[in-house]
């Protein structure tokens, strides 16, 4: 009887731990929704706040973490946001509403069952664009949601990581993790920057007069079509090889230029976000892609459709004069000794610190220069 006591009592231990778990489980679902914290880094946060402790957390190396602080910024903790997004089935099976399977030994290729591949001309596919553009506006969203939870201005030293997109599972990920900070001098403010600058560099932008707006995103699927022309050359047939047609070697050209299409429209979001941020310009850019095959039958030949994932990203940036007692005034330059012969490690107080006065004339001289 004691041991059917037990059993019962254990039951009823674990039905309780695993109602409470799916209450807290529903809770970080409205949340996120919600593009707020979960109750989880919402209670860690918080607890961190009313102790007044003053340990944090950072991506940043020694070196940034250092300068940071010389510069008298704030070092507040690490904020993270992150999102998984389905992409709609006619996004993945286009207009054709073909069925891919992926290739058993190159996972960038996939085999359609149709004759016609996802669409019937080359364009842009619309559906995972928008996927993969709202993906990373939710992740940024919660990011940033931790970091007013904290009292930071901004966000420095964003990296970002995005899942290799998968047409069988239709799935996309974003992750972007950055460390939260506090300006000096600065009054509390609505909106809280993103920047994928590293300390340093955002040291001396902040120091020239500008401020990080918002990390800008551009991002295009695109769907090259494979015409006759291009399928005798990449997937010849005994006739095209006697015939000529691709014994030589010669451009892709209709490749070419869809990557090029993918680049601009990526390119033109980008530079559209920065303007809607009321942004100068651009800092600190980075383009990337990925591409995938799509490969089917059609009259007994086989053709190979290109999809390029293009993904642009920067900092936006603008010019905003500061008073004096809000700029770390009078706080070091990075310098270069020329003088020859010198070779020693950097010093934070030796080498970021140093006065124009530590330096002789001898360590300019035409021929140190010249050198």
């Amino acid at each position: 009887m004691e041991f059917i006591n037990k059993l019962v009592q254990g039951w009823k231990e674990q039905r309780s731990r695993d109602r409470s778990s799916q209450k807290r489980q529903e809770e970080a679902v409205q949340a996120l929704l919600s593009a707020g914290v979960t109750p989880q880094a919402k209670e860690r946060i918080s607890r961190q706040l009313s102790e007044g402790r003053s340990t944090f957390s950072s991506d940043l190396s020694v070196r940034e973490y250092l300068l940071c602080r010389e510069s008298g910024f704030e070092t507040l903790g690490q904020v993270m946001g992150s999102s998984f997004y389905n992409i709609s089935l006619f996004g993945v099976t286009g207009a054709t509403l073909g069925t891919l399977t992926r290739s058993e030994y190159n996972p960038d290729k996939y085999i359609s069952s149709t004759g016609a591949g996802l669409k019937k001309a080359s364009g842009e596919l619309a559906e995972i664009t928008q996927a993969q553009l709202k993906a990373r506006t939710l992740a940024v969203e919660r990011m940033l949601a931790e970091a007013r939870l904290m009292g930071a201005h901004g966000v420095i030293g964003l990296k970002f990581k995005a899942s290799h997109f998968d047409f069988s599972t239709r799935l996309t990920e974003f992750t972007a993790i950055g460390t939260a900070i506090r300006l000096p001098g600065v009054k509390d403010t609505k909106t809280v920057f993103t920047s994928d600058l590293v300390g340093q560099e955002f040291w001396q932008l902040y120091n020239a007069g500008f401020v990080p707006k918002e990390l800008a995103f551009g991002v295009c699927s695109y769907y090259v079509k494979c015409d006759e022309a291009t399928r005798q050359v990449i997937d010849p047939t005994l006739w095209n090889v006697v015939s000529g047609t691709s014994m030589a070697n010669q451009e892709v050209v209709i490749f070419t230029q869809g990557l090029y299409e993918a680049r601009n429209l990526a390119m033109s979001r980008l530079t559209a976000s920065a303007i809607s941020a009321g942004a100068d310009g651009l800092v600190s850019m980075d383009a990337d892609y990925t591409m995938q095959t799509i490969q089917y039958e059609s009259w007994n030949k086989t053709f190979h459709d290109l999809v390029i994932h293009f993904v642009a990203t920067g900092t936006s940036i603008a010019r905003e004069e500061h008073a004096a007692a809000q700029r770390a005034a009078g706080k070091p330059l990075v310098c270069l000794s020329l003088k020859r012969g010198m070779s020693r490690s950097f010093d934070l107080e030796s080498d970021y610190a140093f006065e124009p006065a530590d330096l002789d004339d001898e360590d300019f001289s035409e021929t140190d220069i010249g050198e």
